[in-house]
This record gives structure tokens, C-alpha cells and sequence, in this order.
């Protein structure tokens, strides 16, 4: 093991050779061997190993995931669905087997079972950078853009550099933006529409415009709680504390028993 934590892979091939002579019916040996084999680019013996590993433990998750991204790399898809799926039933909780197959979903146009194990990768790895990328992704394709503002959001959020992350929630906003308008020219008194454009606006840090947002809600609507808790949550959150209470308290007036506001 140090050997191969230090990149001594033909030393380490070495070592897990003699610990599979010893302990033959060892899976661990047997992958660690497999592993070794891979860096050396020594494939054949890479999928012996891994072979042996799962004829000694059928239920051996890592060999099933390392022989599916292997034939993931040489483009046989549906050979690493299969041995991918085998993976994710015997270790579901394992997001990056859940992601891989979400990746080979797409390539062979199955979009469905796609967005199923991209979802099942935020299950359980809810700070996936590429999950969520891909999600937002997903909901650009259905038109669902305030899902994918959101999902983008969460991209910058965890990696601000990552790749045309800008660009996307950009791109995403605009279309939920003319979304929202063409509501809202329809129907000027649909407050759900500018609501919804407010949230986006407060989580993309465009605090103005959420504001404003709910202000032009509460000359349609005077009494609309949603809008007034969402004033003072912004003028709290950049520290108008008192301005936020006064939202509160009118909040309040209308429903002096609503718990968003008494906690806020």
C-alpha cells in the first residue's frame, strides 16, 4: 500500500502478488493486484484480478465499478451499464458508481434512467459538483429554468471556478426572467410569477432586484405574507435589521400566528 501511495506501482505489483499467494481467497488482495496492473497499463492482468476477486466474493462492489469504468473508458457501454448496475445493487450508497451510470445513460440517449441515477448521486453526495451541473442541465432541456438557476447556483457555490458555470446561470436566469415577464404581461397580478423571480434574484445575490420584486408584489398585494417575509429576510441579510422587524410586523398583522415570520 505505501508503495502504490507513492507511485511505486511495479514494487507494489509486487507486494500484492505475494499477498495473493498467501491469501488466494483474499478479495482485497486480489483488487489491490488489479489495481496495480491498471497503472501499468497492464489490462489484461487488470481484469484477471478483478475477475478472481468476484469469483472469490460475487458481492465484491469495487471490482464490479472498476471493470465498468474500464469498459467505460474503451466506449463498450453496455457492458459497463451492466457491470455498473451489479455495483450500485450491492454498495448503493456509492455516488460515483451512481454518476458514471448517468454519464453512460446519456450516451446510449436514455435520458430517464439518467436523471434517475443522477439523482440517486445527490442522494448520497448532496455537495456532487457535477451532479448538480448536470441537473441544472436536465432542467434547461424541459425548460424548467428556475430549477436550473438553482442547481447552477449550487455549482458556483461549491466551485466558483467551474467551467462556464457563469455563462450557464446567466443563460438559465435570462430564460426564467422572459418566462416570469411573459406571466406577468398576461397577468400583472400574478404575484407566484414575481415570486418566483424574486427567490432566484436573492439566491444569485442579486439583491436589488428581489427586492424590488417584492415590492412591486405588495402595491398589487398588501397583504401578501410570502412577499413581506422575503423583503425582510433580504434586509436582514444585509444587516437592515430594523427595516426587516418592520416587514415582519406586517407580516404579522395579517396572520399573527404564522411561524416563518415569528421565527424569522
Amino acid at each position: 500500500n505505501v508503495c502504490f501511495a507513492e507511485k511505486r506501482f511495479k514494487e507494489a505489483a509486487v507486494f500484492f502478488e505475494k499477498a495473493v499467494d498467501l491469501k488466494y481467497k483474499d478479495p482485497e488482495s486480489h483488487y489491490a493486484l488489479a489495481l496495480a496492473y491498471y497503472k501499468l497499463d497492464n489490462i489484461e492482468r487488470f481484469v484477471e484480478e478483478c475477475t478472481t476477486a468476484l469469483v472469490v466474493d460475487k458481492r465484491f462492489a469495487r471490482a464490479h465499478y472498476s471493470i465498468g469504468f474500464y469498459y467505460a473508458r474503451i466506449k463498450k457501454y453496455d457492458q459497463a451499464i451492466k457491470e455498473l448496475a451489479k455495483a450500485v445493487e450491492i454498495s448503493p450508497a456509492d455516488p460515483e458508481a451512481h454518476f458514471l451510470l448517468t454519464k453512460l445513460y446519456l450516451k446510449k440517449g436514455k435520458t430517464s434512467d439518467a436523471m434517475r441515477e443522477c439523482v440517486e448521486t445527490l442522494k448520497y453526495d448532496p455537495r456532487h459538483i457535477e451532479a448538480h451541473f448536470q441537473q441544472g442541465l436536465f432542467a434547461e432541456q424541459f425548460a424548467d429554468y428556475a430549477t436550473a438557476v438553482r442547481e447552477f447556483i449550487e455549482v458556483k457555490r461549491l466551485m466558483p471556478e467551474y467551467k462556464d458555470i457563469d455563462h450557464k446561470l446567466a443563460q438559465a436566469l435570462q430564460e426564467e426572467e422572459e418566462k416570469c415577464h411573459n406571466e406577468i404581461e398576461n397577468n400583472p397580478k400574478n404575484s407566484t410569477a414575481y415570486l418566483t423571480l424574486a427567490d432566484l434574484y436573492y439566491e444569485a445575490g442579486r439583491l436589488d432586484l428581489a427586492a424590488q420584486l417584492c415590492e412591486e408584489v405588495l402595491v398589487i398585494d398588501p397583504k401578501n405574507i410570502p412577499a413581506r417575509t422575503n423583503l425582510g429576510v433580504i434586509y436582514a441579510s444585509v444587516s437592515k435589521y430594523i427595516k426587516a422587524i418592520v416587514e415582519y410586523k406586517k407580516a404579522l398583522l395579517v396572520d399573527s400566528n404564522n411561524q416563518t415570520v415569528l421565527d424569522n
